[in-house]
């Protein structure tokens, strides 16, 4: 058997592509991966059943072009970025953005291509030195991003979202305001330096209270008796004593006694204007709620599913994509767990989900250059009359005249390769009178529009479908009767239901005791 271990990680991939193997991961997988394929006779798989690594099919190195702010490539936006990074359910690390603010980046390239553009760039492994990692992402013509990949061990294509991957797409999102790319500066570009004088002392300023003064003593005034200043282990005096007393746990002093019955507290006797349960329900906002508290919640959940304020906020009022399905429970729902269901923020991972979420903002770029329109970020809207009726529209739309519309997109998953029309997205139907598209008035999407109308106080909403192949903009107007027929039913199931899901949530709070969580310790 060949010593796979003494050869190189480009001898080893050689190897697993002429036996058919996986070319990716580290030389030990390689390593492993090539003993294995030996001593199995190469699992009897010939040339033809060869499993290829996604390789990005990008053009000539020659036709590359250095970047700058005369280059003609898409703007890639924050927003872009992060649309991209939800759909492949990732984020933003500080660790990518150290490693270009850093120059980790040795250069940064782009070439135009069929419909798109391509980015190469060559990024320095942050803990070994000498190593480099090419990094290849492909743009449309609106600077979203359409594929991926990295050299690394975790940046397999067409979805790669590793550490230099982000560092490149970070770049792209600041380099515009910055005036240039921050790269690695080249030996050519530094000023010759041997006629300078060396630095005899380096560091930065120490504060006066951490100098080391000899005969100094402690110049941070201590309030304390001379007798316990600058002892070592006074600061754990009280901790000390506390352990050893007989009898006494180690737990921290509030978990040793009983929580308190917050149902006999609240049904006690009242002595204030308002009871317990308005008051946690004012503090949650859905009671009471004024404009300007409106005004600084949508503000302050802008950014959505990347902002954790707007996670928490969704649980505590019914949001305008549950409408439809609450306005249409009957008796065989279980109507108290789906509102306990609500009150518990959900990670969705279904690739449906996650196609909407990486193409909306591409969506939404299209529906504004097509129609030019102005679409601003939004975050969540509390309804005025109802504060636990909320909506959190993809955007607002400025019209000519100064009026706010909403927009509400929608990117199919199972018609994504497929021309828009009632066979291909079914809660579409096509009217007789001029053959043009509407949204069907008994599905969910029109129960969610409806509701963004009524918490944004619009009069219209711009419903969009978009698909590889299409973009159809359906204007939906307000319908006053739909939706006074929607709050009925909604206001019922927060009154019946919800709220009292709510107040078990945040007010009647049960906390275990002191022996039942060392049961379940030691379980």
């Amino acid at each position: 058997m060949k010593k796979f271990g003494d050869m190189t990680l480009a001898d080893l991939r050689t190897e697993c592509k002429k036996r058919g193997a996986k070319q990716d991961g580290r030389k030990n997988d390689l390593v492993e991966r090539l003993e294995a394929y030996v001593k199995n006779a190469n699992f009897g798989r010939k040339d033809d059943q060869q499993e290829k690594a996604f390789s990005l099919d990008v053009p000539e190195p020659s036709t590359y072009r250095d970047i700058n702010l005369d280059t003609p490539l898409p703007a890639v936006t924050r927003k872009l970025v992060d649309g991209y990074l939800l759909s492949v359910d990732a984020d933003l690390k500080q660790v990518s953005k150290s490693l270009y603010e850093e120059t980790y980046l040795q250069y940064c390239r782009w070439a135009a291509g069929n419909d798109s553009y391509f980015v190469a760039a060559r990024c320095h492994a942050q803990m070994k030195n000498g190593v480099t990692y090419l990094v290849n992402i492909q743009l449309d013509t609106i600077g979203a991003v359409l594929a991926a990949e990295c050299e690394c061990a975790a940046g397999m294509g067409p979805d790669a979202h590793c550490k230099h991957v982000l560092a490149v797409l970070y770049g792209l999102s600041v380099y515009r305001k910055e005036g240039a790319l921050k790269t690695e500066r080249t030996c050519t570009q530094k000023l010759q330096q041997f006629h300078a004088t060396k630095r005899l002392h380096g560091g930065s300023p120490v504060k006066a209270a951490n100098l080391t003064l000899p005969f100094g003593g402690n110049i941070v005034k201590d309030p304390r008796p001379e007798q316990y200043r600058d002892r070592a282990g006074y600061n754990t005096f009280f901790l000390n004593t506390w352990k050893a007393c007989p009898g006494v746990s180690s737990r921290p002093v509030s978990h040793l006694f009983e929580a308190v019955n917050m149902y006999g507290f609240v049904h006690d006797h009242n002595y204030g204007e308002t009871d317990y349960e308005t008051e946690c329900l004012r503090s949650l906002g859905v009671h009471g709620l004024t404009a300007k508290g409106r005004d600084e919640l949508e503000k302050s959940t802008r950014g959505q599913a990347s902002n954790m304020k707007w996670t928490a906020e969704r649980t505590k009022r019914l949001h305008s994509s549950n409408f439809g399905r609450i306005c249409k429970m009957t008796e065989r729902t279980d109507v108290r767990s789906y509102a306990e269901n609500l009150t518990q923020p959900s990670k969705l991972t279904a690739k449906p989900i996650q196609h909407g979420k990486r193409y909306e903002p591409e969506a939404v770029s299209r529906f504004s250059l097509c129609h030019k329109k102005e679409v601003t970020d939004c975050g969540i809207f509390v309804c005025a009359n109802h504060p636990f009726l909320a909506a959190s529209p993809d955007g607002i739309v400025t019209e000519d005249d100064g009026e706010m519309s909403v927009l509400e997109v929608k990117c199919p998953y199972a018609a994504r390769n497929e021309l828009i029309s009632p066979k291909t997205v079914p809660y579409l139907i096509q009217t007789d009178s001029s053959l043009s598209l509407a949204l069907k008035e008994n599905h969910d999407y029109f129960y969610q529009v409806q509701g963004q109308l009524l918490c944004t106080e619009a009069k219209k909403a711009y419903f969009v479908v978009y698909t590889f192949k299409a973009l159809v903009v359906i204007t939906v107007p307000r319908n006053e009767a739909f939706i006074e027929g929607m709050v009925s039913k909604l206001s019922s199931f927060f009154d019946n239901h919800f709220r009292d899901v709510l107040l078990e949530t945040h007010l009647y709070r049960t906390y275990k005791g002191e022996e039942e969580m060392e049961s379940d310790m030691e379980n």
